[in-house]
């Protein structure tokens, strides 16, 4: 029968045919020789008439083997007739034997080595870094922009507005100093207040600008006292000038820190720009209408 063999000739009985050995096989009836289990099956009682494939979890290196293997400690193996074990790649560890699947760090840690066999294994990741996936062999810096003050974390935290963080790996955000601001998350750098503005306060988020009749021709100034009046002469239309503009003909300004010029009135003149008064017209001339740069002879 299958499972027994006879090698001899002119047997007369039944117990005459032999059973197959353990770790091997006799697949068919009338056979004279048993066949061997190879590598990665076994058969662990005698008469099989087929090895056993290894399970998942387990492995035989070696042909006519009698039983399987368990996978030690940091090692695993999900395949059915495997001849050997696979070892517990970075990342991850195993922790027990036979295991068909390895463990994967935790997000937030990570492992260098191969072969782990502890959730101890697992390191956090350090201040000032990060681990965002499950599974992974090293830990990563906050980009600049970022930072992370506490260990084992799976993400950085953007610089808020007023702050920013110049290079990698910090565990800290920067405030930015008077006369600078950031007006956006995960800044890199504060920004200088530009001309015709200033920055009064530290971790500022904005730049504010000089009012009208008020120039500023510097960058990171910290005081709206930066903002200078226009000259009599002078005019400043909008907020946030770097600049006065002297006043056209046809216009003057008497005072200083004004938005407009003014018009010469009707019998008056202004000839020059940046005037600070307007002229009356003289005896034996007129002038009949506003902002004439002269007058007109009779």
């Amino acid at each position: 029968a299958a499972g027994s063999y006879n090698p001899n000739f002119q047997a007369d009985d039944v117990s005459d045919c032999t059973l197959a050995d353990m770790g091997h096989y006799v697949g068919l009836e009338g056979s004279v020789a048993q066949d061997e289990c190879l590598p990665g099956s076994y058969a662990s009682a005698r008469g099989q008439i087929a090895c056993d494939t290894a399970s998942p979890g387990y492995y035989v290196p070696n042909a006519a083997a009698d039983e399987q293997l368990p996978c030690s400690v940091g090692t695993w193996q999900d395949s059915q007739g495997s001849t050997g074990c696979d070892i517990a790649e970075p990342g991850h560890y195993v922790d027990s034997q036979a295991a068909s699947m390895q463990t994967a760090c935790f997000a937030g840690t990570y492992n260098p080595n191969s072969g782990s066999v502890t959730s101890a294994d697992c390191i956090a990741a350090d201040a000032g870094s990060y681990v965002a996936d499950s599974g992974s062999a090293e830990q990563l810096l906050c980009p600049a922009g970022s930072y992370q003050p506490a260990p084992g974390q799976s993400s950085c935290i953007d610089a808020d507005f007023g702050y920013h963080v110049p290079s990698e790996g910090a565990t800290g955000q920067i405030g930015c100093s008077m006369g600078s601001y950031q007006g956006e998350r995960g800044g890199t750098q504060c920004n200088l207040a530009e001309q015709g503005y200033y920055v009064d306060s530290h971790f500022a988020s904005s730049q504010t600008a000089c009012l009208a009749g008020t120039y500023n021709p510097s960058t990171g100034s910290t005081s709206a006292n930066d903002c200078i009046d226009a000259n009599p002469g002078f005019f400043v239309e909008n907020v946030g000038s770097a600049s006065q503009q002297a006043c056209s003909l046809g216009y003057y300004q008497p005072n200083g820190g004004w938005s407009t010029c003014l018009m010469a009135d009707p019998g008056y003149y202004v000839d020059t720009q940046a005037a600070i008064a307007q002229v009356a017209c003289e005896p034996g001339t007129f002038n009949s209408t506003l902002a004439q740069p002269q007058s007109l002879l009779v």
